[in-house]
């Protein structure tokens, strides 16, 4: 059974199936890109914690995508490192693609 076909069964057998699966692609690409942020500055993981007033343990639940970080949390992370936050929804196919990215 292919992927696609495999995420068609799904689909069809819980009307949830493809928004959670957005939802969770786009917690995985957020906890992915803040990861990525945090190591090109050098900064360890009890550093950006620090900064951001945070307990290791919590963000490392953001940078696992086990957690959902609020806009302003979103926020004051693009501001400890020093980036631009940027958010989009977009329309499109069933595919609704959600994200949020920290230039």
């Amino acid at each position: 059974m292919s992927l696609e076909s495999l995420k068609n069964r799904l689909a069809s057998q819980y009307p949830d199936f493809t928004l959670d699966l957005a939802e969770e692609a786009a917690r995985q690409e957020v906890a992915l890109k803040l990861v990525k942020l945090r190591l090109e500055r050098g900064l360890s993981q009890a550093q950006m914690a620090e900064k951001l007033g945070l307990r290791q343990a919590n963000l490392s639940r953001l940078e696992s995508g086990q957690a959902n970080p609020t806009v302003g949390m979103l926020g004051r992370i693009a501001e400890a490192l020093a980036c631009k936050l940027k958010l989009s929804v977009e329309e499109g196919n069933s595919n609704h693609k959600k994200h949020a990215n920290s230039n």
